[in-house]
């Protein structure tokens, strides 16, 4: 199976099911008789891809708690370790000792994932290039990630601006939350191929894409 991260993020995106439920349920309440004209429910619409996002930064979060374990139980030791990580940790202590290093790196990583507010911004991509060795440039070379980092920018306008002068259709969030699987699913098969040229093993398997989209 995929990462448990990902499995989290599809759970968390559930939420986002019952939102176009409900919007359809009240839609269907206050229309019965389908009367053209646009319906004010665009608080359902906008809730939803707060929560599309929201599924998106908490599936990174835990990818970089999952991924530190991944390296750990995969390389076995310190000297292991890729050279970034070594270097990162070298700088908190020198001195490691049985497998102080492990303590070490697994409070670090926490302590970052806690301090997230963005899925992807200059912080996180500094996480991943210290704790996992992982190039920041090759994930925003992802397919879908330039529609992921809109998607970002759509969620700090409603939480922060409002985003008042655009009307977000469920049409809309359908689109949105497939992009955001495929981007992550994306993600997730990537951090798989890292760990297999790293190590030549990882604990999760392929995200099943059809055409591009989570099967």
């Amino acid at each position: 199976m995929p990462s448990k991260a990902y499995k989290i993020f599809l759970e968390r995106n559930e939420i986002v099911d019952r939102l176009l439920e409900a919007y359809d349920l009240v839609k269907q309440a206050k229309n019965p008789l389908k009367k053209p004209g646009r319906m004010a429910l665009d608080h359902v619409t906008r809730a939803a891809v707060v929560f599309i996002v929201t599924a998106a930064e908490v599936y990174i979060e835990n990818l970089l708690l999952e991924s530190a374990n991944e390296h750990i139980k995969d390389a076995h030791n310190f000297d292991k370790l890729p050279e970034p990580i070594r270097e990162t940790l070298k700088k908190t202590d020198n001195a490691y000792v049985g497998e102080k290093w492990i303590q070490k790196y697994r409070r670090l990583v926490r302590n970052g994932a806690n301090n997230f507010n963005s899925p992807w911004n200059e912080t996180v991509k500094l996480y991943f290039t210290n704790y996992l060795a992982v190039s920041p440039t090759l994930v925003e070379s992802l397919p879908r990630f330039i529609e992921f980092k809109r998607l970002i920018e759509l969620r700090g306008d409603i939480v922060h601006k409002g985003n008042g002068k655009k009307y977000i259709k469920k049409e809309d969030v359908v689109i949105y939350q497939m992009q955001a699987k495929e981007f992550i699913g994306e993600m997730d098969n990537y951090m798989l191929s890292f760990f297999k040229i790293n190590y030549a093993k990882c604990s999760w398997y392929r995200v099943a894409l059809k055409d591009g989209a989570p099967a």
